[in-house]
């Protein structure tokens, strides 16, 4: 019942080349004895996160690269453009600046072994917010990241909030096993249509505050056009992304 058969790493790069430079090694330095593999969604990079993964031929990476409706990052709709698009039974959801140690999907894999549908740090510290694991039904369940989010923030706490609602079992990781790069908020919001990183978490904030929300992304979450890359020698052999 808790068998994790295929695990998905998904990050997202809008403006954070370098620092994926630095994040992505780590990410493909994992151990598991099930199938998995990284996928980096390229949301309107200016330095080609795309064109990057592809000369990295690495047989684990892959990349998605958005065509549309990437004037400016939605960090919530990458993240869901990986995420409808991997067949993995297990989502990880890491932020480009996630430098994992090689014990990190290990600790993440033995928390779901022992029973839990999603895994979160023990300290919610603001650089710590958007890392987590959830398996695949329940982040469906709860629609993915709202996309109707402008700006900077509070996304991933709302996600989090609307998975407990659907029956969340969370285990808990302690810091200890990865690393955050260290920067400042120009580089959270310099790519947003908001810029000022308080007005946008408290603008997201209260639409979630809204009466009769009711469910988020009514319409879908994900959609749009995109281009698909995985290296030739992928361990991977489904047809299309895995």
């Amino acid at each position: 019942m808790n068998a994790v058969h295929a695990v998905n790493l998904i990050t997202t790069c809008r403006g954070r080349l370098e620092h994926l430079k630095r994040s992505i090694p780590t990410m493909l330095a994992q151990h598991a004895d099930c199938r998995w593999w990284v996928t980096v969604v390229d949301y309107g990079d200016p330095d080609d996160a795309f064109g990057w993964c592809q000369r990295q031929a690495h047989p684990r990476l892959q990349a998605i690269k958005v065509l549309e409706g990437v004037e400016f990052y939605s960090h919530g709709r990458a993240r869901n453009f990986g995420a409808v698009r991997s067949s993995a039974d297990l989502l990880c959801l890491l932020d480009a600046d996630s430098l994992l140690s090689t014990a990190w999907l290990a600790t993440i894999l033995d928390l779901v072994g022992r029973g839990h549908n999603a895994c979160l740090p023990k300290e919610m510290v603001a650089n710590w917010s958007g890392m987590f694991a959830v398996r695949s039904w329940l982040f469906h369940a709860a629609r993915g990241y709202d996309e109707s989010f402008a700006g900077w923030g509070y996304d991933d706490t709302d996600l989090y909030q609307r998975i407990e609602q659907h029956g969340a079992d969370v285990g808990r990781f302690d810091l200890t096993i990865a690393e955050m790069i260290e920067h400042g908020n120009d580089l959270r919001v310099n790519n947003y249509r908001e810029q000022d990183a308080a007005v946008s978490f408290y603008q997201n904030w209260e639409r979630t505050q809204v009466a009769g929300r009711g469910p988020v992304n009514p319409a879908g979450y994900g959609l749009g056009q995109c281009l698909y890359w995985r290296a030739p020698q992928a361990c991977m052999t489904a047809s299309g992304l895995p």
